[in-house]
């Protein structure tokens, strides 16, 4: 099993990958799934999710917020200060 990152293409709504993008097996892919499965049940603020998803530090969570940023998966609400799963 594979955990696809993908991304909407604004101009005709179909979905596309990447090879740029994360895409990778299930079994290499556990940060990414824990902080997925931390923000679906609710908004977190970067230190619970690094919490929540096991993360070993500050900067491990915010690098791996970023990228799934990047990818459209997350979006920081900047008023909040929480991220949020789109």
């Amino acid at each position: 099993s594979h955990l696809v990152y993908a991304y909407r293409d604004k101009k005709d709504g179909t979905w596309k990958v990447s090879l740029c993008s994360r895409t990778t097996t299930v079994d290499r892919a556990r940060e990414d799934l824990a902080a997925l499965n931390a923000l679906r049940e609710k908004p977190l603020k970067a230190y619970q999710l690094m919490r929540r998803a096991n993360l070993p530090n500050e900067e491990a969570c915010q690098s791996l917020l970023l990228k799934m940023r990047d990818e459209g998966l997350v979006k920081f609400d900047i008023h909040k200060g929480q991220w949020i799963i789109r």
